[in-house]
C-alpha cells in the first residue's frame, strides 16, 4: 500500500450497504468524517467524485477498508467510469467474508485508479480516513 502526500487523516466511515446520492459533484475528491465515530452497528460515509469535464469518461474509484496491519477488510465501492456526484454509504462493519470485523481502528482509502480494471497499474490514493469500531 503506497501513501502519497495527498493523505488526509481523520476519523473514518465505511459502507457495504445502501448508497444515496446527496448532492452535486464537488470541485475535488472528498472523503468526509464518518458519523457516528466510533460506531457500534452502522456508520455513514460520505464521499464525492468531481466532474472531469464534458464528454470525459469518469474515473475508476475504489473505497477500501484496511486494518492496522494493512490487511484489506472490505471493498465498499469498486466502480469503473464512476459518475461525478456526492454519495453517502452505510457500512455495517462486515468484512469481505460477510462476518463482523473485530473492534479496533480501521483505515479507509478513497482511491482514483490510473488504469481500466483489466490493466495493471499502480493507483493514486486520494484520501485516507481512520475510524474506530466498538462492538
Amino acid at each position: 500500500m503506497k501513501f502519497f502526500p495527498v493523505l488526509l487523516f481523520s476519523i473514518l466511515f465505511l459502507s457495504c450497504g445502501t448508497q444515496e446520492i446527496i448532492g452535486i459533484p464537488p470541485a475535488t475528491y472528498v472523503l468526509k468524517q464518518n458519523v457516528p465515530n466510533p460506531f457500534t452497528d452502522t456508520t455513514s460515509i460520505e464521499y464525492g467524485v468531481p466532474s472531469l469535464g464534458t464528454g470525459v469518461q469518469g474515473p475508476w474509484i475504489r473505497l477500501v477498508v484496511y486494518d492496522r496491519f494493512q490487511q484489506k477488510q472490505a471493498t465498499l465501492v469498486n466502480t469503473y467510469n464512476h459518475p461525478a456526484k456526492t454519495e453517502r454509504i452505510m457500512w455495517d462493519g462486515r468484512g469481505v467474508n460477510g462476518t463482523i470485523v473485530p473492534k479496533g481502528i480501521y483505515f479507509i482509502e478513497l482511491q482514483q485508479l490510473d488504469a481500466a480494471p483489466n490493466e495493471k497499474e499502480d493507483n493514486l490514493i486520494v484520501l485516507l480516513r481512520i475510524t474506530a469500531l466498538r462492538k
